[in-house]
């Protein structure tokens, strides 16, 4: 029977005896032994061929083979005539198909004895296993930042506004998803689109971004709206609200004598005039009581003129009738005579359409995103501008259109508004108070927030800002070098900047908060502007000086807003 395997491990005893068979050998003088093996293997796989190799002593290798594959074969030999010696090696090896099998022992050779030897085989099977080698990738989930939904309630048929911004600390590109109940969105995976009210009653509008396909990486937001039925009748008219009164400012000169109010008109009270006063801005309108169709309101009388040289202050407006009827608006205060304040309505951020040149690499950034160590991180951007001109502007609204125009013409998309003064209107009345830092487009951080761009004083052993403002819409360095060196009453083109606003972000004190008219004249004759300088980190980075109206070489400074209109 072939010997055979069972388990990894093979023992085999070298058992045997050595015989003397019709001879007599005289082991004193032959100075040889021998020794007899019988190897025996427990069951498994058949072992058909056992092989044997003998050396040591300074003896030729001595081998051989046992053929196991007949029945009732052992895999057993005798082996005689070894030399006197100490340290024999015997090595036996076996295979059986892919399983091999080795092993070896040491024995000493004594005339006329016989050596036990018992040979430990070690059995390597075949191999049946496999294994992975697995490389670990961390992946950082976006988040948002900001999300804006509005209005709140609208009618069926009509939409909503939804703006999301999300963020990615690696700059991976971020997927947007917009669900929703009772109506649907105009474009699902845009970061901006509209949402139109389909069913009446209270809605879900839920905003979810994901920088891994929405496998495992996710962050939502959801926002409760309503939509309405716009076809419901009005009830009675409501009365007109009471125009609110007029901002602080100077005090009016005389003679200027206040003109009859207008007759009110039919249907509805007419809204009482706003007291005129002191130059400042109008104050808010009332808001009137909730009412079905009235009549419309007969307007109120205008007040009079001011004398020269007195500043009328601007009424505030009526406040809006109940639904279906308009209320009378309340009557205008008088404007100034000579030197009044000039100011031209707000009219919001200026859109300088879609980003087109934001990028990180090869990978674009998104409108509130700036560049920084290789990521596009969310962050509002501000450039001084790479035109100059005089104080003629057109007032804050005017010097807002100039930097969409520098911001569009650069491809960076958003809107914009300039940081500019007048006695109506400033950065802290109609900037967006963001949490973002501001940057330039370079990634250098100007400021970490709002709050603390606008903070009098600054933190001790602190600027007012973090880096000079000196990089334009193209992102290129204006060398202050050659450009601030000059006198400070004859300044080299490009050194500073139009600002008529505080370290505040309010209009600046100087010459009655009405510089250059409200930046709207570039005749020298009326009263200068504040002036920034673009080589500071103090409070003249935006009020370090003035300069007179017809100074043609100043520049804007431009704030990036997240929506069209940040005013609350």
């Amino acid at each position: 029977m072939p010997v055979s395997i069972r388990t990894r491990w093979l023992i085999s005893c070298l058992l045997g005896a050595l015989s003397f068979a019709g001879c007599v050998a005289d082991t004193t003088t032959n100075g040889v032994g021998g020794v007899t093996v019988e190897l025996q293997l427990a069951d498994g796989t058949p072992i058909d061929v056992v092989s044997y190799v003998v050396t040591g002593n300074g003896m030729a290798p001595m081998s051989g083979t046992i053929n196991t594959s007949g029945p009732g074969s052992t895999a057993s030999v005798e082996i005689y005539g070894l030399p006197q010696g100490m340290g024999y090696v015997i090595a036996m090896t076996a295979t059986a198909g892919e399983t091999s099998c080795s092993g070896s022992a040491v024995f000493n050779v004594f005339v006329g004895q016989v050596t036990d030897v018992a040979v430990m085989l070690s059995c390597k099977p075949p191999q049946d296993l496999g294994g992975v080698r697995v490389n670990g990738k961390f992946n950082f989930c976006p988040n948002l930042p900001k999300v804006v939904v509005s209005p709140l309630q609208t009618s069926i048929g009509n939409q909503i506004d939804v703006l999301a911004q999300a963020a990615d600390i690696e700059g991976d590109p971020i997927a947007y998803r917009w669900t929703g109940t009772g109506g649907s969105f105009a474009d699902p995976t845009a970061p901006v689109t509209t949402f139109t009210c389909e069913q009446l009653g209270e809605q879900t509008i839920t905003i979810t971004v994901s920088d891994d396909g929405f496998v495992y990486c996710d962050c939502s937001w959801t926002v409760d709206v309503t939509c309405v039925d716009g076809q419901g009748g009005g009830g009675s008219g409501g009365a007109g609200g009471t125009a609110g009164e007029g901002g602080t400012g100077g005090t009016a000169g005389e003679g200027g004598t206040g003109g009859m109010a207008g007759a009110g008109g039919t249907g509805g009270m007419a809204g009482a005039g706003g007291t005129g006063g002191m130059a400042g801005e109008g104050g808010a309108g009332g808001t009137a009581g909730a009412g079905g169709t009235g009549g419309m309101a007969g307007e109120g009388g205008t007040g009079g003129m001011a004398g020269a040289g007195g500043t009328g202050g601007m009424a505030g407006a009526g406040g809006m009738g109940g639904a279906g009827g308009m209320a009378g608006m309340g009557g205008e205060g008088g404007m100034g005579g000579s030197g009044g304040a000039i100011c031209i309505p707000d009219g919001g951020a200026q859109s300088a359409g879609p980003a087109m040149s934001r990028f990180c690499g090869e990978v674009p950034c998104a409108e509130m995103e700036v560049c920084v160590d290789q990521a596009c991180v969310p962050s509002a951007l501000v450039f001084v501008s790479s035109a100059t001109s005089d104080a003629a502007l057109g007032g804050p609204r005017g010097a807002d259109m100039t930097c969409a125009a520098l911001a569009e013409a650069a491809g960076l998309g958003g809107y914009w508004m300039s940081w500019t003064s007048d006695p109506c209107t400033s950065p802290f009345k109609r900037f967006e108070k963001s949490e973002l830092p501001y940057r330039l487009l370079d990634g250098t951080q100007i400021s970490s927030s709002w709050d603390r761009l606008t903070m009098d004083p600054p933190p001790p052993g602190q600027a007012y800002i973090d880096s000079v403002i000196d990089t334009n819409e193209a992102g290129q360095l204006i060398d202050p070098t050659s450009l601030c060196t000059t006198p400070a009453t004859d300044p080299a083109p490009g050194c500073f900047v139009w600002t008529n606003t505080n370290v505040e972000g309010r209009v600046a004190a100087l010459a009655n908060n009405n510089g250059c008219l409200g930046l709207t004249t570039n005749d020298s004759a009326f009263a200068p502007s504040t002036v920034g300088k673009i080589t500071s980190v103090s409070r003249g980075w935006t009020d370090g000086s003035f300069r007179t109206c017809g100074i043609d070489n100043l520049r804007l400074y431009c704030f990036e807003q997240s929506v069209a209109d940040p005013i609350p």
